[in-house]
């Protein structure tokens, strides 16, 4: 088997240091670029002839794949070239095992096959519209709008049966802050948790990537000066709002003046990291959004 990880041991090294300094989607997009053909192949190989082991292996390994950086230490990490590949391979060896047993123990029946052809169940496609409804809430409510656009992308592409054209989606979905604050006359300081400064601040945490601009605008009668204190005064709102601790103004936030004069108010434009990579909108949506999804799903059920 050949492991193209293993002839480039200093490819983990500059994406690691991304991903733990920055916290870089798209480091963490190439990583798993990097790990995930060995560790598929590890799992494919421990399942065979208990279950559909290709598949099964995809799913294993993604899922210890954000588990693994997640949970990964470099302080406590083994002294190799690839620390993170070490502890992750690791890690699907040790669950192949556990799953071996597992369904040695249950008498080694494959898994059920999901149940989505057209003409099925008149029961199974009711249930799949009502939990496509339930991830549609899910995603508004604690997520993104590109977030949105990027789940109903892919809930069409598998309710038609066929691949996400990830590579389209990319394209077609950048990052946005929609929206604006209108201010009355005179007004600078935003209200408290206005919505567009929450959506604002949200971004810049999920998105390590993107650098955003508050634009202060000014209304036709008023001093130009207050579309600067206006920006000013937004930032400092978003700021407040995002989870960053670090002291000082944040680094991927600017304020400016806009040289329109339509109307007291703010508005958000990206200004860098709006366009994504393939991998990096795969990895937000069946990495990030999806196992949450479940997650939820399967705590509801348990209450």
């Amino acid at each position: 088997m050949s492991d193209t990880a293993s002839r480039t041991p200093k490819a983990e090294a500059p994406l690691l240091a991304r991903w733990l300094h920055d916290r870089d989607p798209e480091a963490a997009a190439g990583l798993w670029r990097l790990h995930r053909p060995l560790a598929v192949a590890i799992a494919a190989r421990g399942l065979a002839g208990l279950t559909d082991e290709h598949q099964e292996a995809e799913e294993l390994a993604d899922e210890l794949f954000l588990r693994c950086l997640a949970a990964f230490d470099p302080a406590q990490a083994a002294p190799v070239a690839q620390p993170l590949r070490a502890y992750y391979l690791r890690a699907v060896r040790n669950a192949v095992i556990d799953r071996r047993r597992r369904l040695l123990r249950e008498g080694g029946a494959p898994l059920p096959a999901q149940a989505s052809a057209p003409g099925g169940d008149p029961d199974l496609h009711a249930q799949a519209h009502q939990i496509a409804e339930q991830l549609r809430t899910f995603v508004e409510a604690a997520f993104l709008p590109s977030d949105l656009e990027l789940v109903q992308a892919w809930m069409r592409s598998r309710a038609a049966g066929e691949p996400v054209p990830w590579a389209e989606v990319a394209v077609q979905v950048p990052v946005t802050v929609p929206g604006e604050l209108a201010l009355a006359p005179g007004q600078t300081t935003p209200p408290p948790d206005a919505p567009l400064l929450q959506l604002t601040a949200r971004t810049l945490d999920a998105l390590p990537n993107v650098q955003l601009l508050i634009l202060g605008e000014a209304g036709r009668d008023e001093l130009a000066t207050l579309a600067v204190t206006r920006a000013e005064a937004g930032r400092a709102e978003v700021e407040r709002l995002s989870q960053r601790r670090a002291a000082g103004p944040h680094p991927r936030l600017r304020a400016v003046a806009s040289e329109h004069r339509a109307r007291p108010r703010l508005r958000v434009e990206v200004e860098a990291g709006g366009q994504r990579t393939p991998d990096a909108v795969r990895m937000r949506v069946e990495k990030v959004i999806l196992p949450r999804f479940v997650a939820q799903l399967r705590g509801s059920a348990d209450v």
